[in-house]
């Protein structure tokens, strides 16, 4: 709701809150995608990638990079927002050889786009809306809108499940 309403510096503790607790109640699961703590892991690097502050989001989006690449997949939609929004903040901190590399290696132009076998659906401008929910306008090499982010519990496939299935 803070972060509907553009109130970043008011949403980043709340976020900060609500991935601790994930991380704490997800921490003991085994063969367990962990998809409340990524799926905070996203709405918190949007928080502080909107406010400017990429050098902290930076860590915590290779994080949720990692844990969706392994969990569902590397072509899942919710992999490839947050990729797109790793690029966004490598940018921001002078790492655009890696974003460029990022995105090649996970082929956003084609997998965000709706062409590749992705879901796609991540394409957004200003306050557009990705499929996890976030809310767009974060800026990536590509010129998309972020959408990294998800409001509420986001349902992931059980470990074995096809990646490339779509997850609503």
């Amino acid at each position: 709701m803070l972060r509907a309403q553009e109130k970043l510096a008011e949403a980043e503790p709340v976020a900060r809150e609500v991935l601790a607790g994930w991380r704490a109640l997800e921490a003991g699961e085994k063969d367990c995608i962990p998809r409340n703590t990524l799926t905070s892991l996203n709405i918190l690097t949007e928080v502080l990638h909107t406010q400017g502050k990429d050098k902290e989001a930076e860590p915590l989006c290779r994080e949720a990079v990692a844990g969706f690449d392994k969990g569902v997949g590397p072509k899942h939609p919710y992999t490839l927002q947050s990729v797109d929004m790793l690029c966004a903040v490598l940018q921001k901190v002078g790492k655009s050889a890696e974003a460029m590399r990022l995105s090649k290696q996970y082929n956003l132009d084609e997998e965000m786009s709706g062409k590749g076998k992705g879901k796609g659906g991540a394409k957004g401008s200003g306050g557009g809306r990705g499929t996890a929910g976030g809310r767009g306008g974060a800026s990536s090499p590509n010129g998309r809108g972020g959408g990294a982010g998800g409001t509420g519990v986001v349902e992931l496939p059980l470990p074995g499940a096809n990646p490339d299935a779509d997850v609503d």
